[in-house]
């Protein structure tokens, strides 16, 4: 499955994804990520507070 919130801006975002999902976001200010099972959080700009976790087995969370 494919979320893709990259032409949404918002302030501050939390966002999470599994099993193999993707998730791209727009937060300009604050971005709390967490993944597992393979899934990938996307993000376009480089926010002022960036709280991310990868657990059980990994997962991606990277600038686009």
């Amino acid at each position: 499955a494919e979320y893709n919130a990259a032409k949404l801006t918002t302030v501050s975002t939390v966002a999470s994804s599994s099993h193999n999902a993707t998730v791209k976001v727009y937060a300009s200010e604050r971005l709390e990520a967490k993944t597992a099972t393979g899934g990938k959080v996307l993000y376009c700009t480089e926010p002022n507070i960036l709280r991310s976790a990868v657990t059980l087995f990994g997962g991606e969370i990277e600038l686009l």
